[in-house]
């Protein structure tokens, strides 16, 4: 929903130049099939339920008009995959775990680090979003966390995932407070 899309449809065999089009169903609302086998565009904002499955049946043609085949397709819509975690707060050098947290996207999330700089010791478990650790020494850790989705946004010829990334900064401080 209100992100751009594309995919290219592709057949093998036959001869000459191939047309392709829709007989039956429907692609969501913004999308178009253009003769080139082409699915592209941005669909509105708001726009269909979280996670709609769009069904419809494509051909394709060669040129002159010997072979046609068609094909059963569907395009599932949902909500841009977001990192929704806003910050990281500050820790002693002692044992740290916080959850993370994401919005939209289709089926399970898959985190993971992208880059890391600044004491280490924190690791993030790629199921859960969970990122725990006992940082090794006092300093600023900066993180820069992905996010995947695990479901395919469309069936056609591969599997496009969302990503989102977020880059966090963690101050590590084991100063012990002042007392006056």
């Amino acid at each position: 929903r209100g992100v751009g899309y594309s995919t290219q449809l592709q057949s093998v065999g036959g001869t000459g130049t191939t047309q392709w089009s829709k007989y039956s169903g429907s692609v969501p609302d913004g999308l178009e099939l253009n003769s080139a086998g082409q699915i592209s565009n941005v669909p509105p904002s708001p726009g269909p339920t979280y996670a709609q499955t769009y069904p419809f049946k494509v051909k394709v043609q060669d040129s002159p008009p010997l072979h046609i085949d068609g094909v059963d397709l569907s395009i599932r819509v949902g909500e841009p995959l977001a990192i929704s975690t806003a910050s990281l707060p500050g820790t002693p050098r002692v044992f740290y775990s916080t959850t993370l947290a994401a919005t939209g996207g289709l089926g399970l999330y898959s985190w993971s680090t992208i880059s890391y700089s600044g004491p280490s010791g924190l690791t993030i478990d790629p199921a859960t979003g969970v990122l725990s650790g006992t940082p090794a020494i006092d300093g600023t850790i900066t993180l820069t966390i992905k996010v995947e989705d695990s479901s395919c946004l469309v069936d056609v010829t591969a599997c496009v995932k969302q990503s989102a990334t977020k880059v966090f900064s963690l101050i590590v401080d084991n100063t012990p407070p002042v007392i006056p």
